[in-house]
This record gives C-alpha cells, structure tokens and sequence, in this order.
C-alpha cells in the first residue's frame, strides 16, 4: 500500500493528468485532438490497459480506411487491430467505451446500425505508433 501511495505523490507532482478512465496523459496533450493509437500484439498489453480513447483513435482510421460498417464488424476489426480475436463480455464493454469516446468526440456516428465518419472535417489523418 505504501508503494501505491508513493506512486500516487509521484504522479501528482508530475506533469501528467488521471483521466475518467484512470489512464495517464500529458498535461498539455488534448485528448479530443489525439489522434494516435498503439497497435500491438495480444501479449503486449491487456485490452484493459488501452484506453479508450486509442480504441476510438482506431475506430475512426479503420472506418477512414474500410468505410461504414456495423458496429460488430468494427469491433472485431478493432480486436484484430490489438491482436485479439476473442470477444468476450469484458471486451464488448471496453469496445463499447472507445466508441463513445469516439462519438463524444465527434469522430463518428452509428446510423441505421451503421458506424460511419461524422460529418466534418478531422484534424489530420491517423496513424498507428
């Protein structure tokens, strides 16, 4: 416990921010305007240890580059994208935080059951690091 509470300090004085979703950000990075996502492998990181906002970074380059398509199609290409297969509960929730997140930031819209870009100009294309 006191290790975590000397973790805790650390990131306080750091030049970082916690966000609703307890993941760490530069102070000045906009996560709105963030337009990256790490791709990797199933052993590189747990889905729950990518944040949503990477998950919705992913959303929108795979529907820039694929087109509309259902939100399942999309998820499974997103899963595919982080080197998984396998849906699970767990894995539908944390998908289904990216495409809120997505949505929030006005990236994308679901009609008709169909996820497509919003209307709109993005800042920049995306890539993957």
């Amino acid at each position: 416990m006191e290790r975590v509470k000397k973790i805790t300090y650390q990131v306080k004085k750091s030049l970082v921010v916690v966000d609703s979703d307890n993941f760490l950000w530069r102070q000045n990075v906009d996560r709105e305007r963030w337009l990256l996502y790490r791709s990797c492998s199933e052993n590189d990181r747990k889905l729950d240890q990518i944040s949503p906002v990477e998950l919705a970074n992913a959303a929108v380059d795979i529907v820039t580059r694929k087109g509309g398509m259902t939100a399942d199609a999309l998820g499974r290409m997103i899963l595919a994208r982080f080197g998984r297969s396998r849906m699970s509960k767990l894995t539908k929730t944390h998908l289904a935080q990216g495409f809120e997140q997505a949505k929030a930031f006005g990236r994308i819209t679901e009609v008709d059951g169909e996820v497509k870009l919003a209307a709109g100009p993005l800042d920049a294309g995306l890539a993957t690091v």
